[in-house]
């Protein structure tokens, strides 16, 4: 079987090789070619002869080698084979398409080709009319005019700030390519604390309502300061937490704050003036009735211990301080601070942890 395919192969080299001697005699003794055409085809229909005058040879010489008894190169004379039929193939298209002569669009195409470039011919002869050789001149002197008005500009040309500030970044090198913001300023005449507030916390916050502000750097000191803006459109950090921004305008201050401090701020959303406050450490909850309630002083007994009662109170506002006392309660009134430890009434002796007044 490797002996008859490389037999067959030979026979493949030797119709693709008198095929394509058959092609190159074609392409020489042809009267549908002009000289031009033939002069610029030959060559390549002659190398296709050589080249398959080489592959028969190839293959007459891998069959030999099998003959011989080299099982080795089976598989390299099976691929020759293929490779040889190819080329026949190859060689039989282009016979046949030389035989056949161009196709009407072919000739079509070559002839608008040859029309095109014998009117660029034309033009480049002729050289340019007196109008376009105006319209050049005129364009050339508006871009003149146009480049001394730049150049103009650029001399006259001053640059201002839309305020007064101080410059924080400058985002380009002389030389570069201008683009987005260049320059970038801030006025330290209307600071302003941009606070993130939870979705739940920020019905209460309206413009104009006033806050506190301390900063980490100075946080004794109070800085009065009102919302200017609630951002409309929420964020919602990694935890999935809903926050709104809250703008506040810095009010005036010797304090020498810097752009990028962090500050802390208490916002006020509802006022109240002359009212009684307890600390917060000192009221209770019942979480089963809602009830709220205090322990206040209200003596001593024989020994002279405190003696102490569970007053139930109404309470108002409140902050992480104080909450605001409507009923239940008089100024003056003692109560206890924190988690009362004596069981009993008529503790005596100093007060133990827990115990304040």
């Amino acid at each position: 079987e490797e002996i008859a395919a490389a037999q067959y192969e030979v026979e493949l080299a030797q119709k693709a090789e008198t095929e394509a001697k058959e092609a190159h005699v074609q392409i020489l003794v042809s009267d549908r070619l002009s000289d031009d055409r033939r002069a610029e085809i030959e060559p390549s229909f002659a190398a296709r002869s050589l080249q398959a005058q080489a592959d028969l040879a190839a293959a007459q010489a891998k069959l030999d080698e099998l003959v011989n008894g080299n099982g080795d190169t089976i598989a390299s004379n099976q691929a020759s084979v293929a490779a040889a039929v190819a080329g026949r193939d190859v060689a039989q298209a282009q016979l046949d398409q030389l035989r056949e002569g161009p196709t009407a669009a072919e000739i079509a195409s070559a002839q608008a080709t040859l029309a095109s470039a014998e009117a660029s011919l034309d033009s480049l002869m002729r050289g340019a009319t007196a109008a376009q050789l105006a319209a050049a001149e005129a364009q050339v002197r508006q871009a003149e005019v146009q480049l001394a008005l730049a150049q103009l500009a650029l001399e006259k040309g001053t640059l201002v700030a839309p305020f007064a500030g101080l410059i924080t970044a400058v985002n380009l090198s002389p030389g570069e390519q201008a683009s987005g913001v260049a320059v970038e300023m801030v006025d330290m005449d209307s600071l302003e604390v941009v606070l993130d507030v939870d979705e739940v916390d920020v019905g209460q916050v309206a413009v104009g309502q006033t806050a506190v502000v301390t900063l980490e750097t100075w946080p004794d000191e109070e800085i009065g300061s009102e919302v200017t803006a609630v951002e409309p459109s929420a964020t919602v950090d990694s935890n999935g937490i809903v926050s709104f921004a809250v703008h506040l305008g810095l009010g005036q201050t010797e304090l020498p704050v810097l752009v990028g401090m962090t500050a802390n701020a208490n916002l006020v959303t509802a006022n109240r003036d002359n009212v009684l406050l307890v600390p917060n450490s000192a009221i209770r909850l019942d979480r089963d009735t809602g009830v709220y309630s205090v322990n206040q002083v209200t003596g001593r007994d024989e020994t002279g211990g405190v003696v102490v009662t569970a007053v139930n109170v109404t309470i108002g506002l409140s902050d992480n301080q104080y909450t605001q006392i409507s009923s239940g309660l008089n100024e003056g009134d003692e109560v206890v601070l924190g988690v009362l430890t004596a069981s009993d009434n008529g503790f005596n002796g100093p007060p133990g942890p827990g115990l304040r007044r």
